[in-house]
């Protein structure tokens, strides 16, 4: 090292203003470490946990939101009510569309895949899932099928999606088809669709199966009226 250095650094700390100096520089620097290391833990907690931005605002934070290869969202296990509310406060306040919602989420991770299924109790299809939620939610059949589900319903375009709109991956007729329902945005933008997956077992929200979702629709939404509603 250089000799005028040495001597300069000596002087430093024999003299009280040079250790003072020498203090407060060593606290700024070891304080701008900890700022450092605590935002580093903030940005790997968001993105270990896509859905830590409603936990954020005091809603709910759900540990079983998480990623799967390659930011793929996938939410699988059952949701409980206030989590299923909290979920659907978060997109919408459209009464309809809260019902249909809020009664697609209830299967989420509680009913698995059984082609040509229309029961939770012995499993559903994807076109099966759809008929029971508007069943449940007591809203006018919307088909059993998917070519029922896609002619009922009107097209829209991508960019006018509304929680509660339907998906399809082809037109009827097509080979693989598929339908899910729109739920609203993650943090990071991305479309998630609660569905029942054959791939996934089950009834799930992820955002696996939206680069293969084409068709977009809108459902009708039309109450059931029972007879002595209309006296």
């Amino acid at each position: 090292m250089n000799p005028k250095a040495v001597a300069l650094i000596l002087q430093l700390v024999s003299s009280k203003e040079g250790r003072n100096g020498l203090k407060n520089t060593l606290i700024g620097l070891v304080s701008a470490l900890a700022v450092f290391v605590l935002l580093i833990a903030a940005v790997i907690k968001i993105l270990m946990s896509p859905f830590a931005w409603i936990g954020e605002l005091g809603i709910f934070q759900k540990e079983n939101a998480y990623l799967v290869a390659a930011e793929i969202v996938e939410y699988g296990e059952p949701l409980s009510d206030a989590e299923i509310d909290a979920l659907v406060v978060a997109v919408t306040d459209d009464q309809d569309r809260v019902a249909i919602l809020q009664t697609a989420l209830s299967l989420v991770g509680r009913a698995s895949y059984s082609q040509g299924g229309e029961s939770p109790d012995y499993g559903l299809d994807s076109s099966g899932f759809v008929a029971w939620v508007w069943e449940t939610a007591e809203y006018q059949s919307i088909g059993n099928s998917i070519t029922a589900q896609f002619m009922g319903s009107t097209a829209i375009n991508e960019v006018d999606l509304l929680p509660g709109d339907l998906a399809f991956m082809d037109a009827p007729g097509g080979e693989n088809n598929h339908v899910g329902i729109y739920y609203g945005e993650d943090p990071a933008g991305k479309k998630l669709f609660i569905h029942c997956s054959a791939g996934a077992g089950g009834v799930v929200m992820d955002t696996y199966s939206y680069n293969d979702f084409h068709f977009f629709r809108q459902p009708v939404f039309s109450k059931i009226i029972e007879e002595n509603e209309e006296e």
